[in-house]
């Protein structure tokens, strides 16, 4: 009896600490700052660091399928800049177009390494399993917080272009408004103008023929 609640035991501190670097490993964690004078709460996503160190050969399937996740993450941001890219072509500057560009690149180029180390983490067997699974998290963690920096930052430099361009835009519209208006005052008042200097032309013709 005493065996078996010792297996039970040791069992159940296995799947608490699998499940844990699962759960643990697979969130995001949130860095908060709050700046006292307007109480205003800026809060930063940071990748929380993965550790495969704890998975046993017999989870090697569980590990590739969490690692094959990120390569999806990562392809999915490289088709949303595309996608961007695409769609505001007209609105850009040349500046902020070459910025996503080199953004695409280089999001490719994490991808194509960290889809290297799958592939390896793949390929390993249970002679190299703990040099295997090492590696697969140091290159998550690199790919993971190399490609949030380089998303964020080309996401926030065009969107910083085409706010720039919408903004001139308005100030155009504003300035053809009212230059529109002023034009239409002058042609009022010119109009007044005509209108009563004729009406005064009338009343001397009048008076002319009273006399």
């Amino acid at each position: 009896m005493k065996k078996n609640l010792k297996k039970i035991s040791l069992f159940a501190v296995a799947f608490a600490a699998t499940t844990f670097a699962f759960t643990s490993c697979g969130k995001k964690s949130e860095n908060v700052e709050t700046v006292d004078e307007d109480s205003i709460v800026v809060v930063e996503e940071v990748h929380a660091l993965k550790d495969y160190s704890v998975f046993t050969f017999d989870q090697k399937n569980d590990v590739i399928a969490d690692a094959k996740a990120e390569l999806d993450e990562i392809n999915a941001k490289i088709e949303e800049l595309k996608a961007d890219l695409a769609a505001k072509q007209k609105e850009l500057s040349a500046d902020a177009k070459k910025t996503y560009e080199m953004a695409i690149v280089d999001l490719e180029k994490a991808r194509d390494d960290y889809k290297a180390k799958v592939a390896e983490l793949e390929k390993s067997t249970a002679e190299n399993w703990e040099e295997a699974k090492t590696n697969i998290s140091n290159a998550y963690n690199t790919a993971s917080q190399g490609v949030e920096n380089t998303y964020t930052k080309a996401k926030s430099a065009v969107t910083g272009a085409a706010e720039a361009v919408s903004e001139k835009v308005s100030e155009s519209v504003k300035e053809t408004k009212e230059a529109k208006e002023a034009t239409k005052a002058v042609e009022d008042a010119t109009n007044k103008a005509v209108d009563d200097a004729a009406n005064k032309a009338k009343e001397d013709v009048k008076n002319i023929f009273k006399k």
